[in-house]
């Protein structure tokens, strides 16, 4: 009975009839994940099961343990370098810092107080916005409006292609814009407005255009 409702809460049905060294990493894992639900201990300690797993593959087995975590009451610990999703996931960290010290709070209040900066020193990398950090206070500036997630990903393409996502004002200016769900991108200079239907057509268009404010 254990066996059953393990295979089911992990949902490996079509794989109780495959040899294990025919299963893929990912599966392999979530096999192992079973066998310790079958053990029925109240809590369950793994170390870094995500490792060596696409980023597919990490996200469902993250997210199976979150579930199992609320729907078995059990305990889940987990040692992981995973730290992008366990920030997302996790009710509560531990972590040594450069010391050998042991701090432990929510994820959220970890990364506000600065004990995440302090015991990972992040090279490149904010924590508070979860987003790669880039020096763009010489780049040209682009004025962007838009909103939702068309807006941060267009944000990211220009941030990646070397430009400043300035306040409105700059002669040069990128709208983002959503008609009948298909998006597009409109690119206004002194020279004019072109309108583009994908962000690497604007990328390419825009070329070295974009303006010093």
């Amino acid at each position: 009975k254990k066996i059953e409702e393990a295979i089911r809460l992990t949902h490996i049905e079509e794989l109780t009839a495959r040899k294990i060294h025919t299963l893929s990493d990912g599966q392999r894992q979530k096999v192992m994940i079973a066998r310790a639900l079958a053990q029925d201990s109240d809590i369950m300690i793994l170390d870094e099961p995500t490792a060596h797993l696409d980023l597919n593959n990490r996200i469902e087995i993250i997210n199976l343990l979150k579930r199992l975590s609320r729907d078995t009451a059990k305990a889940v610990l987990i040692a992981s370098h995973e730290l992008d999703l366990i920030l997302q996931t996790a009710d509560r960290l531990w972590i040594i810092n450069t010391q050998g010290g042991l701090q432990d709070g929510i994820p959220e209040d970890l990364v506000l107080n600065g004990v995440l900066d302090q015991a990972f020193e992040m090279k490149g990398f904010d924590l508070k916005t979860g987003r790669l950090t880039r020096d763009l206070s010489q780049a040209p500036s682009i004025a962007l409006t838009g909103d939702g997630y068309l807006y941060l990903w267009t944000k990211n393409a220009l941030e990646r292609a070397g430009y400043r996502v300035a306040d409105s004002g700059d002669l040069a200016k990128v709208k983002v814009t959503e008609t009948r769900g298909k998006a597009g991108w409109e690119f206004s200079d002194p020279s004019g407005t072109q309108r583009y239907s994908s962000l690497e057509a604007l990328l390419y268009a825009i070329g070295g255009k974009a303006t010093k404010p």
